[in-house]
């Protein structure tokens, strides 16, 4: 791996850990009291269409990612820190004893969500 590239992962990913703290946090003050995770559900769904988009716009089979300087600051950096599974894990967790539909619906949401954020723009463009 070279120096640019490394370069490009680590500022895609600092912008998107940023951006998904932001994110989170105006989440938090747009619904204070809601007891389901809308703010992470945002950022994978988003992060999934904007991996979709670049995908479609740089590498259109899929591969030779570490070729595209845009997927390496943009697909890897950015939507990589953007995006999270663990708060999706730590989430769903949570919303299992409170409501056990909300837990499901969630995980639909959530994967079925990704993947159809994702495969829209890639499909499309």
């Amino acid at each position: 791996m070279n120096l640019l590239a490394i370069v490009l992962v680590c500022l895609g990913g600092a912008l998107g850990a940023v951006t998904r703290f932001w994110v989170t946090r105006l989440g938090a003050l747009l619904s204070p009291s809601s007891h389901f995770p809308f703010p992470t559900l945002f950022v994978n769904l988003t992060g999934s269409a904007i991996l979709g988009v670049l995908f479609a716009l740089t590498t259109p089979d899929l591969t030779r990612v570490i070729d595209a300087p845009l997927l390496l600051f943009a697909g890897v950096g950015f939507c990589g820190a953007y995006t999270t599974f663990s708060s999706f894990c730590t989430e769903t967790v949570a919303l299992v004893p409170r409501s056990g539909w909300k837990a499901a619906a969630y995980v639909l949401a959530t994967v079925a969500g990704s993947i159809t954020a994702f495969a829209v723009p890639f499909a499309s463009l």
